[in-house]
Parts: C-alpha cells; structure tokens; sequence
C-alpha cells in the first residue's frame, strides 16, 4: 500500500499542474491511472511487477532482458537494485520481443522456504530455433542482498520450435499448487497443431505440485492424471496466454489469450477443457470447432490488438469496479473491465455473463512516451489495490477518477 502521508504534508507537496501535452485523455469510466514511484530509474522491458508474500514493505520487478529488481514501497524510493541477474543465460528481446524473462512467483510460504521461480526463454542445441523455455527454482537465502543464481534448480523445460508465443505467467492457488502458461511455441500454420493436442505442453495451463517430488509432482485432481492427456496439463487450445491471474476470492483462473490477426479472448480456465486454438480464434471458428471446445466468456476484434490480462478488482477505493475483471490491450494502449451482467449470479463463468467497458485510453508508447504508453502486466499490493507498468517502464497507479483529475490540475490529493 502506498502510503498518503498527513494532510499538511499533502498540501505541501501538490503537484504543478501537468503541461497539455503531457496528459493522457480523460477517463471513461469510474477510474483513471496517475503516475507512481516518479523518482525511480527507468526499467528496460518490465514483463512483471508483484509483492512477495506477506511482504508490504518492497516491490519487485522483472525486467525481459534477464534481470530482477526491487525498491523499497515508499513514494520517493529512488533505486531498484538488482537482486538475480540472469541475463547472459536468457534469449531476450533481441532476438524476439516476446522472448527473455517473462515470469516470476514467490513460494506462498516464501518467508520459511526462500524460493521463487522463474520462467524465462534460454538457448537450445537441439530446438530447430536455437530456443527453450524454462521453469526454474531459485533460492534467496535469509538475509542475503541478492538471489543465489547457484541455487538454481530446474523444474521443467521444452524446446521451441518458434522464438515467439512463450506465455509464462507463474501463479499459485490456494491450495498450494502453481499454475504455469505456456504458448503454442510453433508457427500458426502448423498442422496438426500442437495446442491442440492434450499430449504436449505447448500452449497450455499446467498446474504442479512443488512442495512434493522431484522436481515436483502432480496434483492428484488433475484432469489426465489418469490418461487422455499429459498429466501436467490443467487446460489446454491456447495461443499465447501472456498474462494469467487467480482471483483467490472465487477461485476463478482467469487468461488473456493474444489472438493471431482476427481476434483476442479472455478466457476462465476450467479443469481439462479445450480452449480451441488453432481450429479457433477468439470466439470464431476457423475449421470445425472441436468437440470438446470452451468458448472464453468475452472476445474483441482485432487487427493490432494484445490482450494482457489483469485481475479481480478487490480493493477499496474504487467501489464501483468490485468484481470487475481488469484488463488492458497493449497495441490498442486501452484498460477495460468485465462487468458481470446484471442478474448473473456471483459464480457465473459462462459467455455472455459479462459486459466489457473501456475505462481509458493511455495514449500511444510510441509516439508519446510522456504519457502512460502501453501497459505490459498489473501489479495488486496487499489491499487490492491496482498498479500498472508500460514497455517503457513507467508506474501508474489506479485510483479514483477524481483523484486523477486533481492530480493532472495541480491540486493536493484529498486521499
């Protein structure tokens, strides 16, 4: 949580008011986003921005080419050490912008255990493209300033037979168990395509146990755990699920896949289910749809469309977004929200149980990097509370619409 300080201390330090050319266009609906942390250093490429467990007092941040960082959770925090840097073993944005390091998680029990695990894209000798993805452990030791990069431990890993379409989100569940992305990692023509096969890990949800086996073991409540499909896989017909997030209130996985050209679609992931890709796109069948096919509960057209999906609203300060799913559209530079559909009951996971809204528009990263640019991930601290991180490194926080509004005239925050 950020801290608003008292309000003489407020008054003092009002803001000027922010020059025409700098603000992005005013919200549509009951919230907007206004700058966060403005002292920092500049991030390259933040792929992730996320609070380890029971832990307020940091953030941390990843950064694509290969490296973790982390500033103290105060307004003026002026540095982002880096804690574990990998960079020299990861195939970065150089060589594909969706490749590098694009996923972390810290243990539930992170505290006792220091672990916290990766997702990242490395070389291959034997990938047709030179690339794999990995998951792996690693250990912070008690006290320590930075990750042990000897610590690693690899969990599980698959050769590419495309750079692009990584996925790599990494979330645990309540229960304990952690669910990982992965993208079809193949071109989009393939045929037979490999999201469509329950076999291969390719665009998939998997779900592990971490604390059990070695390296790790599978849920007993996975759907193939007695065939019909690798055991790992939770769901399966993704394209690129980039971002993913666990909604611990309700259980719901929610997964924003980034379509090919025509179409992308917000998705809740449901035990051994098909989610089409590639007979698929969107809510739109390209060839027959396959039997066993679960369509997502909202789809939007492109073309120069991305997907990058948020989260559950569960915070405080925006009362009219509770239970709004939150997601953005990085080509687009838009945030929107999945309202549920008046009369639709508080488990509803069905298509046309949601209503979409644009909130705002964030202006174009690259033609105005003063303004809030196109969003890659969300942050929630530990109230609920929405952050946002642009490609060009920027923080903004989600707050109430008239709270923006104060801030972009110059006036104190009455927050």
């Amino acid at each position: 949580m950020i801290a608003c300080g008292d309000p003489a201390e407020r008054q003092a330090e009002a803001p000027a008011p922010v020059l025409a050319d700098e603000v992005p266009p005013p919200p549509e609906g009951p919230a907007g986003l206004m700058p966060a942390f403005v002292k920092l250093p500049s991030f390259a490429y933040p792929t992730v921005f996320l609070q380890a467990p029971g832990d307020t007092s940091r953030w941390f941040v990843l950064e694509q080419e290969g490296r973790l960082r982390s500033f103290a959770n105060v307004a003026d925090a002026h540095e982002a050490p880096v804690v574990l840097d990998i960079h020299d073993a990861v195939v970065g944005p150089e060589v594909n912008w969706e490749s590098g390091l694009v996923g972390i998680a810290f243990h539930p029990r992170f505290e006792s255990t220091r672990h916290l695990y990766l997702f990242y894209v490395t070389h291959s000798a034997t990938s047709p493209v030179g690339s794999k993805w990995v998951l792996s452990r690693f250990t912070w030791p008690r006290g320590a300033a930075q990750v042990d990069r000897a610590s690693e431990l690899v969990i599980l890993s698959r050769d590419n037979r495309d750079p692009a379409y990584n996925g790599g989100t990494l979330a645990f569940a309540a229960d304990g168990t952690l669910y990982v992305s992965t993208g079809q990692n193949a071109p989009n023509d393939t045929d037979p395509h490999p999201s469509q096969d329950p076999f291969d890990l390719a665009g998939s949800l998997l779900r592990l146990d971490v604390d059990r086996g070695t390296p790790y073991a599978i849920p007993p409540d996975n759907p193939f755990v007695a065939g019909g499909g690798a055991p790992e896989v939770y769901a399966y017909g993704f394209r690129n699920p980039w971002k993913f997030s666990i909604d611990h209130e309700t259980g719901r996985i929610w997964v924003g896949d980034v379509g090919n050209h025509g179409w992308e679609e917000i998705d809740i992931a449901l035990p051994g289910r098909n989610y089409g890709w590639s007979r698929v796109e969107g809510d739109q069948c390209r060839s027959d749809c396959p039997e066993d096919y679960e369509p997502p509960v909202y789809a939007y057209p492109g073309p120069h469309a991305s997907v990058i999906a948020g989260g559950v609203y569960r915070g405080a300060a925006i009362p009219e977004l509770q239970g709004v799913f939150l997601f953005a559209d990085f080509m687009r530079a838009e945030v929107w929200g999945l309202f549920p559909a008046a009369g639709v009951p508080a488990d509803a996971d069905a298509a046309g149980d949601w209503e979409a809204r644009r909130l705002l528009r964030t202006g174009n990263a690259l033609r105005s990097p003063d303004l809030i640019g196109s969003i890659t991930t969300f942050g929630v601290d530990a109230d609920g509370e929405f952050l946002t991180m642009s490609r060009d490194g920027g923080i903004h926080r989600l707050a109430p619409r008239d709270e923006v509004a104060r801030y972009y005239m110059g006036l104190p925050s009455t927050h």
